[in-house]
Protein backbone atom coordinates (compact mmCIF):
# COMPACT_ATOMS: atom_id res chain seq x y z
CA UNK A 1 0.00 0.00 0.00
CA UNK A 2 0.81 3.57 -0.73
CA UNK A 3 0.96 6.41 1.69
CA UNK A 4 -0.08 9.76 -0.18
CA UNK A 5 1.24 12.21 2.41
CA UNK A 6 -0.41 15.89 0.49
CA UNK A 7 1.27 19.10 1.59
CA UNK A 8 2.45 22.56 0.86
CA UNK A 9 6.07 21.50 2.05
CA UNK A 10 7.21 25.00 2.79
CA UNK A 11 9.90 23.52 3.10
CA UNK A 12 9.71 19.99 3.76
CA UNK A 13 11.21 19.54 6.87
CA UNK A 14 12.88 16.27 9.13
CA UNK A 15 9.73 16.00 10.92
CA UNK A 16 7.58 14.95 7.18
CA UNK A 17 10.71 12.50 7.03
CA UNK A 18 10.38 10.78 10.33
CA UNK A 19 6.35 10.51 10.44
CA UNK A 20 6.82 8.50 6.55
CA UNK A 21 9.60 6.10 7.89
CA UNK A 22 7.42 5.85 11.36
CA UNK A 23 4.44 4.61 8.72
CA UNK A 24 6.54 2.48 6.88
CA UNK A 25 7.67 0.74 9.52
CA UNK A 26 4.97 0.13 11.99
CA UNK A 27 1.83 0.32 9.56
CA UNK A 28 0.95 -1.94 6.41
CA UNK A 29 2.33 1.10 4.64
CA UNK A 30 5.40 0.08 2.23
CA UNK A 31 6.07 3.29 0.32
CA UNK A 32 5.15 7.13 1.15
CA UNK A 33 4.37 9.72 -1.89
CA UNK A 34 5.06 13.27 -0.67
CA UNK A 35 2.49 15.41 -3.01
CA UNK A 36 3.43 18.45 -3.38
CA UNK A 37 0.34 20.81 -3.76
CA UNK A 38 0.62 23.89 -5.49
CA UNK A 39 -2.25 25.91 -3.56
CA UNK A 40 -4.11 24.32 -0.58
CA UNK A 41 -7.83 25.40 -0.82
CA UNK A 42 -7.69 26.10 2.96
CA UNK A 43 -4.74 28.55 2.96
CA UNK A 44 -4.05 31.49 1.07
CA UNK A 45 -0.28 32.09 1.97
CA UNK A 46 1.91 34.56 0.98
CA UNK A 47 5.33 33.28 2.14
CA UNK A 48 4.31 29.42 -0.28
CA UNK A 49 7.63 29.18 -2.47
CA UNK A 50 7.08 28.41 -6.39
CA UNK A 51 5.51 24.52 -6.52
CA UNK A 52 8.51 23.69 -8.72
CA UNK A 53 11.09 24.40 -6.32
CA UNK A 54 9.19 23.32 -3.50
CA UNK A 55 8.92 19.90 -5.63
CA UNK A 56 12.73 20.19 -6.39
CA UNK A 57 13.63 20.05 -2.09
CA UNK A 58 11.03 17.25 -1.70
CA UNK A 59 13.32 15.37 -3.99
CA UNK A 60 16.29 16.01 -2.55
CA UNK A 61 14.95 15.09 0.88
CA UNK A 62 14.08 11.91 -0.14
CA UNK A 63 16.92 11.26 -2.29
CA UNK A 64 18.75 7.68 -1.46
CA UNK A 65 15.74 6.20 0.43
CA UNK A 66 13.53 3.92 -2.30
CA UNK A 67 10.39 4.35 0.35
CA UNK A 68 10.05 7.81 -0.38
CA UNK A 69 9.14 9.44 -2.93
CA UNK A 70 8.01 12.66 -4.52
CA UNK A 71 4.95 13.22 -6.65
CA UNK A 72 4.10 16.52 -8.91
CA UNK A 73 1.00 15.15 -9.69
CA UNK A 74 -1.43 17.91 -8.53
CA UNK A 75 1.38 20.40 -10.53
CA UNK A 76 -1.12 19.68 -13.86
CA UNK A 77 -4.31 19.55 -12.20
CA UNK A 78 -6.39 22.49 -11.23
CA UNK A 79 -5.73 24.71 -8.79
CA UNK A 80 -6.41 24.92 -5.73
CA UNK A 81 -5.66 21.01 -5.05
CA UNK A 82 -8.72 19.27 -3.77
CA UNK A 83 -7.79 15.92 -2.59
CA UNK A 84 -10.70 13.78 -4.42
CA UNK A 85 -9.72 15.07 -7.77
CA UNK A 86 -5.76 13.66 -7.07
CA UNK A 87 -7.13 10.58 -5.89
CA UNK A 88 -9.56 10.04 -8.62
CA UNK A 89 -6.70 11.19 -11.17
CA UNK A 90 -3.97 8.53 -9.28
CA UNK A 91 -6.89 5.80 -9.40
CA UNK A 92 -7.07 6.18 -13.56
CA UNK A 93 -3.61 6.16 -13.99
CA UNK A 94 -2.71 3.26 -12.14
CA UNK A 95 -5.75 1.14 -10.86
CA UNK A 96 -3.94 -1.29 -9.73
CA UNK A 97 -2.27 0.65 -6.49
CA UNK A 98 -4.07 1.03 -2.98
CA UNK A 99 -3.73 4.29 -1.55
CA UNK A 100 -4.52 5.51 2.20
CA UNK A 101 -4.20 8.78 3.07
CA UNK A 102 -1.41 9.98 5.80
CA UNK A 103 -2.41 13.01 8.07
CA UNK A 104 -2.16 15.19 11.09
CA UNK A 105 -5.19 14.98 13.89
CA UNK A 106 -5.13 18.74 12.65
CA UNK A 107 -6.43 17.94 9.32
CA UNK A 108 -8.84 15.01 10.65
CA UNK A 109 -10.20 17.60 13.24
CA UNK A 110 -11.23 19.87 9.76
CA UNK A 111 -11.51 16.74 7.23
CA UNK A 112 -15.65 17.89 7.24
CA UNK A 113 -14.84 20.61 5.41
CA UNK A 114 -12.74 19.23 2.62
CA UNK A 115 -14.40 18.72 -1.10
CA UNK A 116 -16.10 15.05 -1.12
CA UNK A 117 -14.67 13.85 2.05
CA UNK A 118 -17.42 11.50 2.59
CA UNK A 119 -16.63 9.61 -0.70
CA UNK A 120 -12.68 9.77 0.58
CA UNK A 121 -13.85 8.44 4.06
CA UNK A 122 -15.67 5.88 2.33
CA UNK A 123 -12.77 4.58 0.05
CA UNK A 124 -9.73 5.17 1.83
CA UNK A 125 -8.07 4.54 4.44
CA UNK A 126 -6.72 7.74 6.87
CA UNK A 127 -3.39 6.95 8.84
CA UNK A 128 -3.10 9.78 11.01
CA UNK A 129 0.00 10.96 13.47
CA UNK A 130 -0.39 13.10 16.62
CA UNK A 131 -0.40 16.70 16.46
CA UNK A 132 -0.56 19.62 19.24
CA UNK A 133 -3.43 20.96 20.28
CA UNK A 134 -6.07 18.28 18.24
CA UNK A 135 -7.34 15.03 19.08
CA UNK A 136 -8.92 14.48 15.11
CA UNK A 137 -12.51 15.54 16.19
CA UNK A 138 -15.47 13.47 15.22
CA UNK A 139 -14.02 11.39 12.52
CA UNK A 140 -11.48 9.83 14.92
CA UNK A 141 -14.28 6.45 15.48
CA UNK A 142 -14.52 6.14 12.31
CA UNK A 143 -13.73 2.74 10.83
CA UNK A 144 -11.19 3.73 8.15
CA UNK A 145 -9.70 6.14 10.68
CA UNK A 146 -6.35 4.74 12.06
CA UNK A 147 -4.85 6.89 14.65
CA UNK A 148 -0.67 6.02 15.02
CA UNK A 149 0.94 6.44 18.07
CA UNK A 150 3.55 8.05 16.13
CA UNK A 151 5.94 10.46 17.97
CA UNK A 152 4.84 13.68 18.58
CA UNK A 153 7.14 15.93 16.70
CA UNK A 154 6.10 19.77 17.08
CA UNK A 155 8.06 21.90 14.50
CA UNK A 156 6.47 24.29 11.48
CA UNK A 157 7.23 25.12 8.67
CA UNK A 158 6.57 28.68 9.11
CA UNK A 159 9.10 28.34 12.28
CA UNK A 160 11.51 27.35 10.14
CA UNK A 161 11.31 30.18 7.64
CA UNK A 162 11.45 32.23 10.47
CA UNK A 163 14.89 30.97 11.58
CA UNK A 164 16.44 29.96 8.72
CA UNK A 165 19.91 30.49 9.53
CA UNK A 166 19.43 29.32 13.24
CA UNK A 167 20.86 26.07 14.10
CA UNK A 168 17.46 25.07 15.37
CA UNK A 169 16.51 25.38 11.31
CA UNK A 170 19.93 23.29 10.51
CA UNK A 171 18.00 20.64 13.41
CA UNK A 172 15.00 20.35 11.48
CA UNK A 173 15.98 20.88 7.81
CA UNK A 174 17.72 18.08 5.99
CA UNK A 175 21.37 19.08 4.73
CA UNK A 176 20.93 19.45 1.42
CA UNK A 177 17.56 21.30 2.00
CA UNK A 178 18.86 23.29 4.13
CA UNK A 179 21.94 24.45 1.81
CA UNK A 180 20.08 24.74 -1.25
CA UNK A 181 17.54 27.43 0.56
CA UNK A 182 20.50 28.67 1.76
CA UNK A 183 22.00 28.96 -1.38
CA UNK A 184 19.48 30.35 -3.52
CA UNK A 185 18.02 32.68 -1.54
CA UNK A 186 14.55 30.98 -1.01
CA UNK A 187 12.08 32.58 1.93
CA UNK A 188 14.75 35.82 2.16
Amino acid sequence: MTGLFFGSFNPIHSAHLKIAEYFIANTEIEEVSFIVSPQNPFKSDNSLLDAILRLELVALAVEGNPKLSCSDVELSLPSPSYTIHTLNHLRSLYPEHKYCIIMGTDNLQNFEQWKNFQLILDNYQLYVYPRKGSDGGNLKEHLNVHLIDSPLLEVSASEIREKLSSEEAKKWLPKKVHEKILNEGYYQ
